[in-house]
């Protein structure tokens, strides 16, 4: 039926919005009209328009900072200066089930980044206004290469806004990092639920190994060493011929990666066990003989600080462990 577009799908929410609002500048849609709110921003009018189920389009009078939440009615575009429109579209079913199999791959990607990657998405095109600029592509390529690099991310952002394509999410990310001066860790952070987004749109393998290393690239500068690797260990096994991408995993696994830093040999109980001093502190509750290969189902595990011993040996018996990743 007609009607069951409209219907919420059933399962998990998605994690990028089921709808978006493309922005017009200088322009009205007359008629249609909601009921306005006075005295607000572009960010809370797109967002008031997002949450009602009727709304089609919304117009945002910048000048008296009133916004038009509108319905059906909204008629055709008429230039209106100091005034943005929109017109709500429905994201594409085939999008949604892309981004809920990256999210799935993904383990790492906590729900609380996913959810502000979602809010950042719905919003976009506040934080990057459309203005008169017919070919903002064109623009941001031009920007960049003059070394004009505010020009170049605002330029970025209205195409990310208009077309919600995972390249343009990458290169927006890509184009925040690079402009970071210092210890910037609000826009590190910003930068990288652009890069999420990035990751959760993208078609192809490659675009995705991009966005996550700019992720891990925003988890470094924020702290988050342990979950930028994790990170770069997907987009590694998603573009393992990425040169670039191999030189910042091995890094990032010197860094953070659980490696053996001293080996001993308790002989003193009635039966030795062997320890290994790993980098950091093991988590008491991890089952770590599935990351061991024992010659022996006998031989036990166990965790204790930075140790990871294995009983259950047997004097003048030699003995091969590996572990892995």
């Amino acid at each position: 039926p007609a009607g069951a577009q409209d219907s919420p799908a059933e399962g998990p929410a998605s994690p990028i919005p089921e709808r978006r609002i493309d922005m017009m500048p200088d322009t009205d849609l007359p008629g249609g009209d909601l009921g306005p709110v006075f005295d607000t921003t572009l960010q809370a009018c797109i967002q008031t328009c997002l949450g009602q189920d009727e709304c089609r389009a919304l117009t945002y009078n910048a000048s008296s900072r009133a916004c038009f939440p509108k319905g059906d009615g909204a008629g055709a575009p008429v230039p209106f200066a100091s005034a943005l429109s929109g017109r709500v579209i429905r994201t594409p079913p085939e999008l949604a089930a892309r981004a809920q199999t990256r999210m799935a791959d993904a383990g790492f990607l906590s729900q609380s980044d996913v959810d502000e990657a979602r809010n950042r998405a719905g919003t976009i095109a506040a934080f990057y206004p459309p203005t008169e600029e017919s070919e903002p592509a064109v623009a941001a390529a031009r920007a960049e290469s003059q070394g004009d690099r505010e020009t170049a991310i605002h330029m970025t952002g209205i195409l990310t806004a208009q077309r919600d394509r995972a390249g343009d999410w990458t290169n927006l990310a890509r184009l925040v990092l690079g402009g970071i001066q210092g210890s910037d860790g609000a826009a590190a952070r910003s930068a990288g639920f652009l890069a999420i987004n990035g990751y959760l749109r993208a078609e192809d393998d490659a675009t995705a190994a991009r966005a996550l290393a700019l992720l891990a690239d925003s988890h470094e500068r924020t702290g988050r060493g342990q979950d930028g690797l994790a990170a770069l260990r997907l987009a590694n096994r998603l573009s393992p011929d990425d040169q670039g991408i191999g030189k910042a995993l091995e890094t990032a696994q010197e860094r953070h990666g659980m490696r053996v830093t001293d080996s001993q040999l308790d002989t003193d109980a009635p039966m030795p066990r062997f320890c290994a001093s790993m980098s950091r502190a093991l988590d008491a509750g991890v089952d770590y003989a599935d990351f061991l290969r024992l010659p022996s189902r006998d031989m036990t595990v166990s965790a204790e600080g930075r140790l990871l011993c294995i009983g259950g040996l047997a004097f003048g018996q030699e003995l091969e462990l590996t572990l892995r990743a």
